[in-house]
């Protein structure tokens, strides 16, 4: 799965689907060094911008403070009918990840309509991966007394202003 973004997508729209394949299949093999890359064995594409119901993107583009809001009420069934989709994913939401999980939900909460499952069953935790374990990313001890750049930022700011300072008052 990849996405092509911004000024890269609107160059890309302007080839056939086969120059666009041939392109995505280039990148990725000088990316991952392998030409396997070149010969895929399935290729499917979406152009975003040109859907009519997704409004140019794959995921929706919330503003601050309306999922925390109002995410109870996307999630919320309307009579018979059921809402999933990654826009009503609790976690990852806008990713693959978060739409199936919505997908999840969305299907047991149906179940439970139906009277199959209990209402303590709709939500539950993604159960850890056997295939794909859990790898922690090991932080470097060092990394954790570095600045942010606005930390940084302010630090070179201060310093200035005090070597200015110092300047100043030497010289005079």
């Amino acid at each position: 799965i990849g996405f092509i973004l911004s000024t890269h997508a609107r160059y890309l729209c302007d080839l056939s689907p086969e120059e666009r394949k041939q392109a995505v299949c280039e990148h990725y093999a000088e990316v991952f060094q392998c030409s396997e890359f070149l010969h895929p064995v399935n290729y499917i594409e979406q152009n975003w911008m040109a859907d009519p119901y997704s409004g140019g993107c794959y995921a929706t583009n919330l503003g601050p403070g309306v999922l925390t809001s109002f995410g109870r009420e996307l999630r919320k069934p309307f009579r018979r009918v059921y809402f999933a989709g990654t826009e009503t994913a609790t976690k990852w939401n806008g990713y693959m990840d978060g739409a199936v999980e919505a997908g999840e939900r969305a299907a047991r909460e149906v179940l439970h309509a139906m009277g199959k499952i209990p209402q303590d069953q709709i939500w539950q935790e993604e159960p850890v991966s056997l295939d794909v374990p859990h790898t922690p990313v090991r932080v470097d001890p060092v990394e954790k007394f570095l600045p942010s750049i606005p930390q940084l930022l302010y630090f070179v700011l201060g310093f200035l202003v005090l070597l200015t300072a110092i300047l100043y008052a030497y010289l005079m």
